[in-house]
């Protein structure tokens, strides 16, 4: 099967970049003990420093569908 990326992209409220790249961080090594599925992610900041994109990589769909659970 092929893996699963899912990519988001942020835009916070003016002066919340620093607290979101943290809160993703904080996300993001939560994920990395959770072996079901996950296989990594990448966090990207715009040059401006106004937008965010969130990529996240699972195994499988499902695997992704129940990492919320």
């Amino acid at each position: 099967m092929k893996p699963v990326i899912v990519i988001n992209i942020v835009t916070p409220k003016e002066g919340k970049m620093d607290e979101l790249i943290e809160l993703q961080k904080k996300g993001q090594r939560k994920f990395a003990h959770v072996p079901d599925g996950w296989i990594g992610g990448r966090l990207h900041v715009s040059h401006d420093r106004r937008r965010m994109v969130v990529m996240l990589v699972f195994e499988t769909v499902a695997q992704h569908q129940a990492k919320g659970e």
